[in-house]
């Protein structure tokens, strides 16, 4: 892992993982960031609570991708706490037809596609002046 990238946590519930994906492809892409996605991040045999906690800790930002089941989530709510907790900048991502956040993230306008995401994300990164990465 290189020290200058961006590390992005993308809280999701497990209906998102496609979804997910292709979220971590634009990513990469756009920052050339390191992304953790539980499912796809943590070694089958690992110890998953002990790998979500040090990747939360090694957040930069937390992408929230909301879904039908994402509010009901014991773990994505302990994840957005943990942001919060942190004041790490949270971007929700809401694509049409999923459940409006709630709680501590039910204020935050949220992208609805992967383009405004991006372009949130830039937005943070330019207010918080995470790290020393050139915002284009």
């Amino acid at each position: 892992m290189n020290k200058d990238q961006l590390n992005f946590f993308i809280s999701h519930h497990n209906e998102s993982k496609k979804l997910a994906k292709e979220l971590v492809d634009g990513l990469i892409e756009e920052f050339n960031a390191n992304c953790f996605v539980a499912h796809e991040s943590i070694d089958a045999g690992a110890e998953w609570q002990r790998e979500l906690l040090n990747n939360l800790k090694k957040m930069d930002i937390l992408i929230s991708i909301i879904s039908r089941s994402y509010n009901s989530s014991f773990w994505c709510n302990q994840e957005i706490g943990f942001a919060f907790g942190k004041n790490k900048p949270i971007v929700i991502f809401k694509p049409e037809n999923f459940s409006t956040p709630v709680g501590l993230i039910s204020h935050i306008q949220a992208a609805h596609n992967v383009e405004s995401l991006l372009v949130n994300i830039k937005n943070k990164l330019k207010e918080k002046k995470i790290k020393n990465i050139k915002v284009i």
